[in-house]
């Protein structure tokens, strides 16, 4: 007995739609104006203590997660 071919219509796994509303909105996935662009920048900036933070924050995750 042969195999029966499904006929039932594929879609996509990502609607067609998000792919537009990710094109819409990926200019603003980039870097802020403002945002220091190296380690150096972001201790000279006025935000340095968040950044700090955020680098502290970002090696805890690391850690815990075993990267």
């Amino acid at each position: 007995m042969p195999l029966r071919k499904s006929t039932r219509e594929r879609r996509c796994a990502i609607p067609d739609d998000y792919i537009v509303c990710l094109q819409e909105h990926e200019v603003g996935i980039g870097l802020m104006e403002d945002d220091p662009i190296n380690f150096h920048q972001a201790m000279e900036s006025s935000n340095s203590q968040k950044w700090i933070d955020a680098m502290n924050e970002e090696i805890k995750s690391m850690k815990n997660n075993d990267v």
